[in-house]
């Protein structure tokens, strides 16, 4: 567990940052675009090469797993740089797009601009990957970025904060502190807010940037369930589900925390978890999968609603019960519960450790009442061996990512936008959509000039008819293109 302490930035320091921002602004929005994306591949290649370290620093700092750090955390952010590098010089070269017939003789274009300083507020449970998608979005679309990592990871925020060295100055600058930080920060009125973390601060930064009228993207909670039917391959949905809910001691948004398996499938699909998570080693070995929880809070938090459950009629199958529970080490070992009903808090409030409910079902109908059975839409996953079954599930769902037999990884594939839905949050980043959420698209439609009017303007006399005509010829049923085209260069010569 860390002991690192970081100062916190005070009011004074905020607007030091800001004001060096602004002075960083424009010679960094007016580099070439192949400018920027080479302190992207400078930044590619320092992961790179210190991606073991990274690991480390990363692992100590929130209790996951050496290789989880590697695989989760340095291997993501790699896969951005790299789908950045490949997509961005397309995406903020002027894009020629088409003009309806009925603007003819003008042509039509987007610019990408930068939006200018923008905060970024990223959690705990994934500092490394969950502050620097973003921030590299909003680099290489030229603004400037103001990043406020958890205070509950310092060590992972010293490190992000060496990696902004790699930057010019005032460029991409990083903050330290807690709520009252990223208040003050938001205070300053920036162009655009990134936040990444629970509903409830989500609803307090939406609150505050609304005063401003300060546009955000929200990433935020779920509750996300995976649909286990009668054909599944079990062995494959079982490890999925082991994976899926216990990485990072379960404190992933993505992460399993509801199964809905098909009662003909449950004893097999259960007794399969059994075998696999048997075999899970603990944090005293060299490569281990049963990491810690990140901070006391957290721990409470599972322990609570676990007890509780349990109170409440639920069977622990998995795991030792709370009472044996290590709060000094915040190791919790994989607990699954049966038994659980939907007014239990462990079944429709986020749990964010290594917990998963079971539940029933016979019909695939029922399956999807309980998947929706949730405030939450941020994704989750069927696992089936019929590809249209599937295929009609994945239309169905009301969330923003969804998985057929897999789980969490399409938030590794940067040509997947990632977002959630219901209260999961508000927009989305990753692939060119996040590149485009950090930039001011100006639609820009050109005419040669060399007319001394156009139809719709006055004067009004004597047009009604011709444009009536023109409705009938272009969008009406017959549709006729000489028609169209006589009584619109008509309109074009009228004084």
């Amino acid at each position: 567990m860390e002991s690192t302490i970081v100062h916190s930035s005070n009011e004074e320091e905020i607007q030091s940052a800001w004001r060096k921002a602004d002075e960083a602004f424009t010679p960094w929005a007016s580099l070439a675009i192949e400018k920027r994306l080479s302190y992207i591949q400078l930044l590619r290649f320092t992961i790179s090469e210190l991606r073991e370290e990274i690991a480390d620093i990363i692992s100590t700092a929130t209790g996951k797993p050496p290789i989880e750090a590697l695989g989760s955390e340095v291997i993501p952010v790699l896969e951005a740089l790299r789908h950045i590098e490949k997509e961005a010089s397309g995406l903020f070269n002027r894009e020629r797009v088409r003009t309806p017939m009925i603007f003819m003789g003008k042509n039509s274009s987007i610019i990408r601009k930068p939006r200018g300083k923008i905060v970024i507020i990223s959690p705990w449970n994934f500092p490394f990957q969950l502050s620097l998608i973003p921030v590299v979005e909003a680099l290489t679309a030229g603004n400037c970025v103001l990043l406020k990592p958890s205070e509950e990871t310092p060590l992972a925020s010293l490190l992000l904060e060496k990696i902004s060295g790699l930057f010019p100055d005032g460029v991409f600058q990083v903050l330290h502190g807690g709520a009252e930080t990223g208040r003050l920060m938001i205070e300053q009125q920036p162009d655009y807010i990134h936040f990444t973390g629970s509903v409830a601060t989500g609803k307090v930064i939406q609150k505050q940037a609304a005063e401003h009228l300060i546009l955000t993207t929200l990433e935020l909670g779920g509750k996300d369930a995976m649909i286990v039917h009668e054909d599944a391959n079990v062995e494959r949905a079982a490890n999925a589900a082991a994976w899926g809910a216990f990485m990072n001691s379960g404190q992933v948004c993505l992460s399993v925390e509801r199964v809905i398996v098909h009662e003909d499938v449950q004893e097999a699909f259960l007794n399969s978890v059994h075998r696999t998570i048997s075999n899970l080693r603990r944090e005293d070995r060299k490569e281990y999968e049963i990491g810690r929880m990140t901070t006391k809070k957290q721990w409470d938090i599972v322990y609570s609603q676990v007890q509780e459950a349990l109170d409440q009629g639920a069977e622990q199958i998995a795991g030792r019960p709370p009472e044996q529970w290590d709060k000094q080490s915040l190791t919790i070992e994989p607990i699954i519960l049966t038994g659980v009903n939907r007014e239990m808090r462990v079944w429709k409030e986020e749990t964010f450790g290594p917990v998963f409910s079971v539940r029933t079902y016979s019909k695939i109908d029922e399956a999807l009442e309980l998947f929706h059975d949730t405030i939450y839409g941020l994704s989750g996953s069927v696992f089936t061996a019929d590809q249209e079954l599937a295929a009609s599930i994945a239309a169905k769902v009301r969330t923003g990512n969804f998985m057929i037999n897999d789980v969490i990884s399409h938030a590794a594939n940067h040509y997947l936008p990632y977002g959630g839905a219901k209260q999961s949050g508000i927009g989305s980043y990753h692939s060119t959509a996040g590149m485009r959420s950090f930039s001011i698209e100006t639609s820009v439609m050109s005419a040669r000039g060399s007319m001394n009017s156009e139809i719709l303007w006055y004067p009004y006399e004597g047009k009604f008819e011709s444009l009536s005509q023109i409705i009938d010829y272009y969008y009406g049923r017959n549709r006729n293109w000489k028609s169209f085209l006589q009584t619109f260069m008509g309109l074009t010569r009228r004084p």
